[in-house]
């Protein structure tokens, strides 16, 4: 029969064994520490994104807000994106040159 004193250096492998194994777990499992760093990272673009298109969303409500209310508006809309003008002035539409 074995002595009580036997089991200890047994007993203390398979404790510090299990130990290493359950941090193997937590560092490294499917739901581990690295896992969570990759996903916080993640989660803190997604909120930079998120910020801002509601910078822009407000810049874009001011404008629909300005074109709703000032016609002076729609007409300088007019003006620089479709190159139109009065019926009085004449456009010129400068072209670049092709390389």
């Amino acid at each position: 029969m074995r002595k009580r004193n036997d089991w200890i250096p047994l007993a203390r492998y398979t404790l510090i064994f299990s130990a290493f194994a359950l941090m193997m777990v937590i560092v490294f499992g499917n739901k581990g520490l690295i896992e969570r760093k990759v996903l916080l990272r993640n989660k803190q673009a997604v909120v930079r994104e998120i910020r801002k298109a509601k910078v822009e969303n407000e810049v874009l409500r001011a404008q629909i807000d300005a074109i709703r209310r000032d016609p002076s508006e729609v007409e300088r809309l007019a003006r620089e994106k479709f190159g139109l003008g009065r019926e009085d002035e004449k456009v010129f539409q400068l072209v670049p040159k092709k390389p």
